[in-house]
């Protein structure tokens, strides 16, 4: 997918994600109005065409499509439920294993341990919830190991860092923190001097960095026409700030890490869609196209494209100017030719006292 493409649906949409071989969107309109409310499947390299797949899913209202890529089960939020679902990849198919109450109004994010054996939930009730996910014979048990309460507004973003061992929340209380999994203690609380950025922002996204000496907050204003901020924290310096850029002129409404955490893809308020690459610390390309504010992002195709949904129907295509950064297919096409030259260099060397 070398260029941009754009796809409308006859619904909004609401989420997106790429697992495995599949794109799958989800969205509607409301609980009330469930004719519209649809899961649908795409195999990756034909998500231009008809979809494999298409779901009715009736009231349920389905955001925050999320999936680890080891297994082949997905977590998603319908309202206060948390529903999981299991992938058939010989039809191409979803089927609801499992669904279970997370939050006393709304849940807002979720996220899969590396392993999919634990599932994190947060949402309007402030608290973290860590739950055990099992495969039995009768099917997938989810049960709650623990609860962290410490945000006082609700939960917006979660991530689980790469070793499974931690979790970082994003709140509305203007604050992140990053906790312990097992124990449920607090590791360390983010937080900015005055002097080096205006504190008047919430934070509304965090990322572990796959490198796993890095951690990415997204910060957005709490007061309109204020811009939004993307910062790099040093973990090895006790999580101190090393790096802030700014990100958009509006708040950020949607953001996801690539799985090598080499680019960050971003959607904002006002319909834009934009890469950074996180080793530059810089915004690599960027484009407004959506009518309303994106509601999700995905890299798909090996982080060749950004993907961002709206909720004006469509979902487009933001090609990536370098999926694999600066050390491109180029570069390693000469790294390896240069490679077979020595090695045969090597064996002419050692084979060819033998020939005299």
């Amino acid at each position: 997918m070398g260029k941009q493409q754009f796809k409308t649906l006859e619904f909004p949409i609401l989420s997106i994600l790429s697992h495995k071989e599949y794109i799958i969107v989800s969205g509607g309109i409301s609980t009330e109005n469930s004719t519209q409310n649809k899961i649908v499947v795409y195999h990756k390299n034909t998500i231009l065409d008809q979809p494999l797949y298409v779901l009715k899913t009736g009231k349920d209202l389905i955001q925050n499509l999320s999936s680890n890529g080891n297994t082949d089960l997905i977590s998603c939020t319908s309202g206060r439920f948390c529903i999981i679902f299991s992938v058939d990849n010989d039809k191409h198919s979803l089927t609801e294993v499992s669904r279970f109450v997370t939050d006393t109004d709304a849940q807002n994010a979720n996220i899969f341990n590396s392993k999919g054996n634990v599932l994190i939930t947060g949402g309007d009730d402030t608290n973290i919830k860590v739950w055990d996910v099992t495969e039995q014979e009768k099917g997938i048990i989810v049960k709650k190991n623990k609860e962290i309460s410490y945000h006082t507004d609700k939960i917006l973003h979660l991530d689980i860092s790469v070793d499974d061992t931690l979790v970082c929340s994003a709140s509305s209380d203007n604050t992140c923190g990053i906790f312990e999994i097992q124990t449920g203690n607090l590791l360390k609380r983010l937080s900015f001097s005055e002097d080096t950025l205006n504190t008047n922002l919430k934070f509304s996204y965090c990322f572990f960095a796959r490198d796993e000496k890095y951690m990415y907050t997204i910060q957005n204003p709490n007061v309109e026409k204020e811009n939004s901020y993307l910062t790099q924290w040093k973990i090895e310096d006790n999580y101190e700030p090393e790096k802030t850029i700014e990100l958009n002129k509006k708040a950020i409404t949607a953001a996801c890490l690539n799985d090598e955490g080499l680019f960050m893809g971003i959607g904002t308020e006002d319909g834009c869609n934009k890469i950074i690459n996180t080793r530059h610390f810089e915004i690599d390309c960027g484009i407004q196209i959506h009518n309303t504010a994106v509601e999700s992002v995905n890299f798909i195709n090996d982080s060749r494209a950004l993907a961002s949904v709206s909720r004006d129907n469509s979902f487009y295509f933001l090609a990536n100017v370098r999926p694999e950064g600066s050390f491109s297919k180029i570069s390693k096409m000469w790294v390896a030719a240069m490679f077979i030259i020595y090695f045969l260099m090597f064996i002419y060397e050692k084979l060819s006292p033998l020939w005299k």
